[in-house]
């Protein structure tokens, strides 16, 4: 599902999907969770709307935001409160 999850990509801070695939579905976001498990009711950080639901894909982490908070990124059903994907940020 995720294959490479923070990268340095042309001088910036990203969240890179890459091989990535997940089922399709209504309103899905991307969210920096700060649970290992990916409970959004930990806090989260939304990196906005999910690009695609296959293929490689850059977002955009601002210098200020603290990584070491976050211990997950999930593909997340805004209308329906369901998570579509779970990874473990290392």
């Amino acid at each position: 599902m995720f294959k490479e999850l923070l990268a340095l990509y042309e001088g910036k801070r990203v969240l890179r999907f890459e091989d990535f695939s997940v089922t399709n579905g209504p309103a899905l976001s991307v969210y920096l969770v700060r649970s290992a498990d990916g409970n959004v009711d930990s806090g989260f950080l939304d990196l906005g709307k999910l690009k695609g639901n296959k293929g490689n894909q850059n977002y955009d982490l601002s210098e200020d935001i603290d990584l070491a908070s976050y211990k997950s990124v999930i593909i997340w059903c805004v209308p329906f409160g369901v998570t579509f994907a779970t990874a473990s940020l290392q």
